[in-house]
């Protein structure tokens, strides 16, 4: 699985199209990962997506865990976070 952070766009509206600025998403990804996250293995995904800087590869593991994020981070941010990821 790949992930471009530099397509992350988060939408008040799907309809208009009206963004959200978003500084930084990979800190906000990262700190979900870490908050929903066990043990060392998450720590080390959370430090990976927090350092990526535009399109990264992640193994099958790392893949499911940021997936599972889609589940529980807020509808708008689940919505920019599937749009980013590539199979």
């Amino acid at each position: 699985m790949k992930v471009n952070w530099k397509n992350f766009h988060v939408y008040s509206d799907i309809a208009k199209r009206q963004e959200i600025p978003v500084e930084n998403p990979q800190e906000q990804v990262a700190n979900a990962i870490l908050q929903q996250g066990q043990g060392i293995a998450a720590y080390v995904l959370a430090e990976k997506v927090y350092k990526d800087d535009g399109e990264t590869v992640y193994d099958e593991k790392e893949g499911r865990v940021i997936e599972s994020l889609t589940t529980t981070l807020p509808a708008m941010w689940a919505v920019a976070l599937r749009d980013v990821i590539k199979r």
